[in-house]
C-alpha cells in the first residue's frame, strides 16, 4: 500500500515541478519502500536517482545506508560494508582499514567509554544538528552489525559494536 501511494505521488510530482529536496525525499522513500517490499532492482534505480540529488553529507549518508540495506537483503555483505564505509566517510567519520588499527581502536574505546559515561560527552547530551548527525552515524554503525557477523570477522564485529 505504501509503495503504491508513493508511486502515485511520483507520477503526480512528474506532472508538477518539485524542487531537488522534494524529489530527493520522494526517491528516498520509494527506494525504502521497494527494499522493504523485496523489489531490490527497482530500489537500486531510485537510489541512483537519490544519490544524484543528495545535496548534503547527511543525505548522501542516508542513500548509502538505504543501498546497504538493499545489498544486505541480497546477502552481498562485503558490498554492504563498502557502502556503509562510504557513508561514514561522507560524514567525516574514520573507519579503520587494517587489523592492527581495528584492535587499537577497540582498546582506545575501552579506555574512553567509562569517561564518556561519567561525563556525558558524546551522543547523550547532544542537541539539534549535532544530535541529528550523531543519529545518522549511529544508524550506519547499527546497520553494519549484521554483515560483520555474517562475514564471521570477530575484530570487525567488535569494532562496530564498540563504536
Amino acid at each position: 500500500l505504501a509503495l503504491e501511494l508513493l508511486r502515485r505521488a511520483a507520477r503526480s510530482a512528474g506532472q508538477k515541478e518539485l524542487d531537488e529536496g522534494g524529489r530527493f525525499e520522494l526517491e528516498e522513500h520509494l527506494a525504502d519502500a521497494c527494499t522493504r517490499s523485496g523489489l531490490i532492482a527497482e530500489a537500486h534505480q531510485h537510489l541512483d536517482t537519490a544519490q544524484e540529488l543528495a545535496g548534503t553529507p547527511e543525505a548522501t549518508c542516508q542513500v548509502r545506508s538505504l543501498r546497504a540495506a538493499a545489498l544486505g537483503i541480497e546477502n552481498r555483505h562485503i558490498e554492504t560494508l563498502d557502502e556503509l564505509r562510504a557513508g561514514l566517510r561522507a560524514m567525516g567519520v574514520w573507519w579503520p582499514a587494517g587489523r592492527l588499527a581495528k584492535l587499537l581502536l577497540i582498546l582506545g574505546l575501552w579506555i574512553v567509554a567509562p569517561l564518556r559515561v561519567r561525563t556525558g560527552v558524546g551522543f547523550g547530551r547532544a542537541r539539534g544538528a549535532r544530535r541529528d548527525r550523531l543519529e545518522v552515524i549511529a544508524g550506519l554503525f547499527s546497520r553494519a552489525t549484521t554483515p560483520s557477523f555474517s562475514l564471521k570477522d570477530p575484530i570487525l564485529s567488535r569494532t562496530i559494536h564498540f563504536r
